[in-house]
């Protein structure tokens, strides 16, 4: 199966970046800047997998946890990992649906990857978290 990802972040060198090395590992990878915009993308591509930042601007008062709450609503099999240095809210976030919570500032976008690969392959293979 081919791992649909959903990249969250404002910072467009950060969703390059995550594209890219997703991509190396075959994923088929959107992009949205703010939670709004990743609800309407989310709804469109179906993704199997959402890296979410939770430092963005929030639009129209929609924020990254009523985005997390709205995609556990929608079921499905989608697995969320949180991205932030907000380490404050882990705890929130998993407690919401939230498999992972991986801390910012990361070593490299490499050491990153490294601890989603495990991730993509087992959704690749059916045996992911939410299949």
């Amino acid at each position: 199966m081919t791992v649909r990802a959903l990249v969250v972040d404002d910072h467009p060198v950060v969703r390059g970046n995550l594209r890219l090395r997703l991509e190396r590992l075959g994923c088929v990878v959107a992009e949205a800047e703010h939670a709004t915009q990743a609800l309407e993308v989310f709804r469109k591509f179906e993704p199997n997998l959402v890296t979410l930042d939770l430092v963005m601007p929030v639009v129209n008062g929609y924020t990254p946890l009523a985005l997390l709450r709205d995609i556990r609503r929608a079921g499905g099999e989608t697995d969320v990992v949180v991205i932030s240095s907000k380490t404050q809210d882990r705890d929130e976030f998993l407690r919401e649906g939230a498999i992972e919570f991986l801390a910012k500032p990361f070593e490299n976008f490499g050491s990153l990857v490294r601890k989603l690969e495990p991730l993509i392959q087992s959704i690749a293979a059916g045996t992911g978290p939410s299949t």
